[in-house]
């Protein structure tokens, strides 16, 4: 958890982050800017982590771009890891649950009309 901090604190700093206005005490559109690229550094870590890369939101600098591929080897199969467990996971819950209501269901229909 604290590499995945990792990466993603140097990807902020590293993608388009040197354009940000910096904040000052009382200025509105500082901070609508400065919270508008929050966003969209946001959305370019998730879209390269669930490798749909529309390309909409790309890294202008060469460090970012290389960053990215590296920060992409290593999300995409943590993150496809992540989904796999917790489909496992799901699947276990939902089956069990209908297990137990389908069972309950069948014995007392078993009982009433027997």
């Amino acid at each position: 958890m604290w590499g995945a901090l990792f990466y993603v604190g140097t990807i902020f700093t590293t993608i388009d982050y040197g354009n940000i206005v910096p904040l000052q005490y009382g200025n509105i559109v500082s901070q609508f800017l400065f919270f508008k690229l929050l966003k969209n550094k946001f959305v370019y870590i998730s879209l390269l982590f669930y490798i749909l890369g529309y390309g909409n939101i790309v890294p202008r600098t060469p460090g970012g771009k290389a960053l990215s591929i590296v920060y992409a080897i290593f999300g995409i199969p943590l993150v496809l890891a992540i989904l796999s467990q917790f489909g496992k996971t799901l699947t276990t819950f939902v089956s069990d649950v209908w297990m137990r209501y389908y069972c309950l269901n069948y014995f007392d229909y078993i009982r009433i009309f027997n």
